[in-house]
Parts: structure tokens; sequence; C-alpha cells
């Protein structure tokens, strides 16, 4: 009703307050209330990326992992281009290893390269990516990571 009246905040107020402890419910009223901050008069971009990101978590409970990458990709829209890299490399992070888990091991390399990339991480947050990426490596069917890390080194080389 108030989506009908065009009062987005207050609609994505009312689906935030509906969730509940079941996870999928919880998922789908949180990307509808980001959904609504998208639709806000302006746009509440910082909001409806969070509230992607934390229905995407929900959707991961609930073992809806396809669910769970096409709201963080969504959220990779907001975080692109910004200075926010903490939380892209969140983003990048979680959907690599969801592709993982889907066995779609060349998307996974290229999502977890994209974190491997930055350097304000400290020693130990560095290590746990690059452990993350030679298992996803050790289990690829495919050569194509080797051309992603290959490209990414010419890049960053002098």
């Amino acid at each position: 009703m108030l989506k009908a009246r065009y009062q987005y905040k207050e609609a994505a107020t009312v689906y935030f307050r509906v969730c509940t402890e079941e996870p999928l419910h919880s998922a789908v009223m949180l990307e509808q209330a980001s959904y609504c901050y998208l639709l806000s008069k302006p746009p509440m971009l910082h909001k409806y990326g969070f509230h992607l990101v934390l229905s995407g978590d929900r959707y991961k409970k609930c073992d809806q992992i396809k669910h769970a990458i096409r709201t963080y990709r969504s959220a990779m829209s907001v975080y692109k281009g910004t200075t926010w890299s903490h939380i892209k490399d969140h983003v990048h992070f979680h959907i690599g290893q969801w592709y993982a888990l889907l066995g779609l091991y060349d998307l996974a390399a290229n999502h977890v390269l994209e974190v491997l990339a930055c350097s304000h991480q400290s020693k130990t947050t560095q290590e746990l990516f690059l452990r993350d990426f030679l298992q996803i490596v050790q289990v690829s069917t495919s050569n194509l990571w080797i051309l992603c890390l290959i490209e990414k080194v010419k890049v960053q080389s002098p």
C-alpha cells in the first residue's frame, strides 16, 4: 500500500520490521526493502547496497546461493568506483566463495583475484584471501585462472 503511494522510505521500514528469524523470509523482505531505497526520491544508494548485502547473507543461510550471488552482484554496482575498499573486498570474496561452491571456478577465481589485487589489507587478511584463491585454483579444471593471474601481474608491474 505504501509503495502504491510512492512512500518508498516508509515501505522499506515496514519490510525491515517484518523480518523474522526464518532466513528465507528475512532475505526476501530485506531485498524488497533495498528496492524501496532505490526507488525513493532521491535514491538512497548506500542503504540499497547495504540491504542487498544483508539479504544475500540471509539467502546464503538457507542455501539459496544463486540468489545470494545475485543480490551481492547488484550491491557491487553501488560500490564500484568508490573508495569503500573493505566492502568491495567482502562482496568479491563471498561471491568468489559462492561461485566455487557452485563449481564455477573460473568466475570464483576472477572475484578472488579482485581482492588479491588490493594492497590495503593486513598480512593476515591477505593470507586468508590467498589461501582461498589457491584452494579454488586446485580444484579448477580450466587454465583460465592462469591467464587472469598473468594479466593481473602484467598490469601491476612497472
